[in-house]
């Protein structure tokens, strides 16, 4: 300091300095303890040489007269506001151990210090204070002391609490409790010990001679260690007490000068091993009665003396007769090695290592006895007791002969790997769950069909269900829940989607096991993939779809030639041409339209009957009524054929339920076969009867025709099923009537067989239908009409002008529409043969124009038209305020169940499968024309027509 030109500084030559401040440096440089002084508002830094040590070569000696924020600029958030504070006044501050790390001896030190802030007073500094002085001693080494010393005590109280063993302290010669660890607290049962002296915590132990121990230790300073001591404490005051076996060890304890000053205790409860060598020990005896029983044996290792004592028992298993049972362990004469199978040999440093390490081992191995048998024996290895450095001294050896069980292993390994195998080719896999811990297991064939990982992937039930399609999880949880409440297996088609984004299907076998009380145990089965299954089954499906649409569509575009074809020959026979042979023309024309119709009915039953979408409508009829339905439907070819035809019908009625339709679609399909089956001129009889025995309906048709041979007796009800055509007969069926007409009578209960003597000798078929019981006259069956035909209304009431002569019928304005010009064409001149005024149009545009300028009474609508369809045409006419009275027929190739709804959903009142019959056609005109006759044109300003290249028929 006083080397220092203090001109330059803030504080100026020392001679300028105010007497306050050069009394503190005074006495700043005549003491050892380290000083500093921060003076003046810049708080100018003055320190003495005690206190340059701790600051470093840093800051000595250009701090001197320095700012004190230069100087001490990385820690001035620490000292500043200190500072501030004495300057202003606040009086002295005072820390103790603080850390204030600093820069020092070129890198950054953690310091510890204890210091106090003065005031220095100066009259002449604003506020009376012109500095502070700061006396400070560096305790870093202290506070590194003091935390290693904490270190080390929080060090061994963590070892105190978590030693394997018991652990207590005691102090002074009372032997206080001082502090014990959770062992010990456990093993005195839980007892409040601390504050406490043994004899107040532990009064039991007083007569055991414990105390006195603790006291000798005490006194003489001299540990006392115990092994196996028996000790009996009360867990409950009071109580039974319970013994204890331990090893233990007082430790005394003594401080600087060698006086005891307390006993550390600790040791291990080895009462769980003590009780094992005591059970062993009771149960040797009982031990060796068994061993003969189960062809085991024993024999002593003692290592110690290299020998091996054997028990009878052991001797007979290994086939040994040693003189007192006294055997020799290693070299030559080791006579367990001698006995092992050569491949088992190498097992023999196993077990040492074993027995070194633990106290119960398990051993399987081979031995050759004398007379050459190979034995497999299993049993276990017990060291009893360990020599000082903790080898194995006496060993027992207890094994039994497990050449059986090994067997049965061996052959139940080589089955699991045959059901490993036949899951594999199979595509199955297999599980197992615990219904109760949801423990499951998967057999390695199942994480496949799942596309899981066997490494990555643990099956649980919750892991399991999210594996399953969302749509599947309730159904699967559903079923399964039900069946194993119900004590029945379930089969479940379930879908999972595997990791690499493929859709697998998935079909479950699985069952439950019960227990004696009925409480379902576990649930197990097999899981098989049928992916490529349900593909296939899915194009079956869509190849039967196909054949579905194929069939209806082949059918309307056969219906749409059809109906024209009908129309000119029925107009044909209006016209009245007289010949013979066009009359035999107009007939042979009529009934092959006919025909051809009834074959595409039959062809789309079929292709219902097959979907299982086939519905009967039942009603209470009368079989006779049905049978003579079916007859008018099959004379017309009974009759082309020559054949000759005799019913035998029941006086008394056969009352049913039934469909009307079908039915009679069954006996005439049967007797349609007949007459294309037999030669020309040939006979059919039709004979039906009540069978007494069963009360069902029987009916007979027996042919005189070609007759079935024994091997195709089945054949002919499959569907599209074809018997060979013989060589003198040119046309086969097309399998399909017969195999309707089995449907057909299955549906409603019943049966159809077929019989023949053979080729040649003719057929009959019988059918058997359950008959209803006889019913009052009030309730008897419906009256049926004369007549039927393959174009049905969708009306289910009879026209109100059934019955009506044709003259006598009123004439109605029609409008036919359809893009078929044949077919309307050929249905307009057959209506206007028949009086009606009709005007054709060949699209929807036209028929819908026609419709509001005409304003016709009665509409026949194809559904197919171009431009706007049928629907669309009658759902105008409908939504006109004219358009409610008028009459709309729809004719149409499409007539399946979901067509006629079609229509009745437009609006159309009648619904009419091409080809049409015109009788049935007109019974659905209205019975009166006043309500069309007032909304008709007037004549006198006609409606034009179309022109004649359009094919239009003229008004009258």
């Amino acid at each position: 300091m006083r080397a220092l030109d203090w001109s330059g500084t803030a504080l100026g030559p020392p001679q300028q300095w105010p007497q306050s401040l050069r009394t503190v440096v005074r006495l700043m440089l005549n003491t050892g303890h380290p000083v500093y002084v921060f003076w003046g508002e810049e708080r100018a830094c003055l320190y003495n040489d005690a206190y340059r040590r701790s600051i470093g070569p840093e800051r000595h000696p250009a701090s001197l007269g320095r700012p004190a924020l230069d100087v001490w600029e990385e820690i001035w958030n620490v000292i500043g506001p200190q500072i501030d504070r004495v300057m202003q006044g606040g009086g002295a501050t005072w820390n103790v151990d603080h850390l204030i790390p600093i820069t020092r001896n070129g890198r950054r030190e953690e310091v510890y210090w204890t210091y106090s802030y003065s005031p220095i007073d100066d009259d002449s500094a604003a506020g009376g204070i012109g500095g502070v002085m700061v006396l400070c001693t560096e305790t870093t080494g202290q506070v590194r002391a003091a935390q290693s010393l904490a270190a080390e005590r929080d060090r061994f109280a963590m070892l105190f609490e978590q030693a394997p063993g018991f652990m207590a302290l005691l102090s002074g010669p009372t032997h206080r409790f001082e502090a014990a660890n959770p062992n010990y607290i456990q093993l005195v049962g839980h007892r409040e010990v601390i504050g406490r002296t043994v004899v107040e915590a532990l009064p039991e132990v007083v007569e055991q001679g414990y105390v006195d121990i603790l006291d000798r230790v005490f006194e003489t300073g001299t540990a006392f260690a115990a092994n196996g001591a028996q000790l009996r404490l009360q867990a409950i005051p009071g109580g039974p007490a319970e013994e204890r076996f331990l090893d233990f060890v007082y430790q005394p304890l003594k401080d600087a000068h060698g006086a005891v000053t307390g006993i550390l205790v600790q040791g291990v409860d080895i009462t769980h091993r003590a009780q094992m060598e005591r059970e062993l020990r009771d149960t040797q005896a009982r031990l060796r009665a068994a061993l003969t029983a189960g062809r085991m044996g024993s024999w002593e290792t003692d290592y110690r003396t290299r020998t091996r004592s054997w028990s009878e028992e052991g001797m007979a298993l290994f086939g040994l007769d040693l003189p007192g049972g006294r055997g020799r362990v290693g070299g030559p004469d080791d006579e367990l090695v001698a006995a092992l199978h050569p491949d088992d040999r190498h097992l023999i440093a196993k077990f040492l290592v074993l027995e070194a390490t633990q106290d119960s081992f398990e051993a399987e191995y081979r031995i050759i006895r004398p007379d050459g048998t190979v034995l497999w024996l299993a049993g276990r290895g017990l060291v009893v007791s360990r020599l000082p450095d903790g080898g194995p001294h006496r060993l027992v050896s207890f094994m039994a002969d497990a050449t059986e069980h090994k067997l049965a292993r061996e052959s139940l390994r080589i089955q699991h790997e045959r059901l490993d195998l036949a899951l594999g080719a199979g595509h199955m896999g297999a599980f197992d769950m615990h219904l109760q811990s949801g423990e499951l297991w998967w057999s390695k064939q199942t994480f496949a069909l799942f596309g899981m990982d066997p490494t990555a992937f643990v099956p649980t039930p919750a892991a399991i269900l999210e594996l399953l399609h969302p749509e599947d999880q309730e159904v699967f949880m559903r079923v399964r829940a039900e069946s194993i409440a119900e004590h029945r297996p379930y089969v479940l088609e379930l879908r999972t989607e595997r990791p690499d984004g493929g859709l697998a299907w998935l079909l479950i076998h699985g069952q439950a096991e019960y227990d004696a009380a009925g409480r379902p145990l576990r649930n197990f089965g097999v899981i098989m993939d049928i992916t490529e299954r349900k593909e296939a089954e899915e194009a079956l499906r869509d190849a039967d779809r196909k054949k579905d649409r194929f069939i209806a569509t082949l059918a309307h575009e056969l219906r749409n030639p059809l109906a024209p074809i009908r129309n000119a020959i029925q107009l044909l026979r209006r016209l009245g041409d007289a010949s013979a042979k066009a009359a035999w023309c107009h007939d042979v024309i009529d009934r092959q339209v006919a025909q051809m119709a009834r074959l595409l009915d039959d062809l789309l039953d079929a292709s219902r009957l097959s979907r299982g979408q086939l519905r009967l409508r039942p009603q209470k009829l009368d079989l006779g009524s049905v049978i003579e339905q079916a007859i008018e439907i099959a004379q017309p070819i009974i009759d082309a054929s020559g054949h000759a035809l005799t019913i035998d019908l029941p006086a008394e009625a056969m009352p049913m339920r039934g469909d009307l339709t079908r039915l009679a679609q069954v006996f005439s399909n049967v007797l349609i076969n007949a007459a294309k089956y037999t030669p020309h001129g040939g006979s059919i009889a039709l004979a039906a009867a009540r069978d007494a025995e069963s009360g069902e309906a029987v009916v007979r048709i027996k042919d005189s025709g070609i007759g079935i041979d024994q091997s195709h007796l089945l054949q002919i009800f499959e569907m599209f099923g074809q018997v060979e055509a013989s060589s003198t007969r040119g046309q086969d069926g097309q399998g399909i009537g017969l195999a309707l007409a089995k449907g057909l009578v299955e549906m409603h209960g019943g049966t159809i067989t077929a019989r023949s003597a053979g080729t040649g000798q003719g057929s009959e078929f019988e059918i058997r239908l359950p008959l209803s019981a006889p019913e009052s006259s009030s309730e008897s069956a419906p009256t049926l009409p004369s007549s039927t035909s393959t174009s049905t209304s969708t009306s289910t009431s009879t026209p109100a002008t059934s019955g009506v002569a044709e003259a006598d019928r009123p004439k109605h304005r029609i409008l036919v529409a359809d893009d078929l010009r044949d077919s309307a064409d050929s249905l307009a001149f057959s209506l206007e043969a028949r009086g009606h005024k009709v005007n054709i149009a060949y699209d929807g545009e036209q028929a819908l124009q026609l419709a509001r300028t005409l304003r016709p009474a009665i509409v026949v609508l194809d559904l197919g038209m171009p431009k706007l369809s049928g629907y669309d045409v009658c759902r105008a006419i409908r939504a006109s305020a004219w358009g409610a009275g008028v009459t709309i027929v729809a004719q149409t190739g499409w007539g399946q169940a979901h067509d006629r709804q079609r229509t009745v959903e437009a609006g159309f009142d009648h619904h009419l499968v091409k080809p049409i019959d015109l009788d049935v056609l007109t019974a659905l005109f209205p019975a009166s024309t006043s309500a069309s006759a007032a909304s008709l044109p007037s004549l006198a300003t006609p409606t034009p027509a179309p022109p004649p290249a359009t094919g239009a028929v003229a008004d009258a």
